[in-house]
């Protein structure tokens, strides 16, 4: 098993774009994936 270290940067940086926090999503996401997407990260 490989370990894999990932910072703290790295990790926000990648939930900001998973969420659309970084950027808008795209025009053909529906808002409802948009708002499951958001509440995920609240779960």
């Amino acid at each position: 098993m490989t370990e894999t270290t990932v910072t703290w940067a790295e990790a926000s940086a990648r939930r900001f774009e998973r969420q659309f926090l970084a950027s808008p999503a795209p025009g053909s996401t529906s808002v409802a994936e948009v708002v499951s997407t958001m509440l995920g990260a609240h779960a």
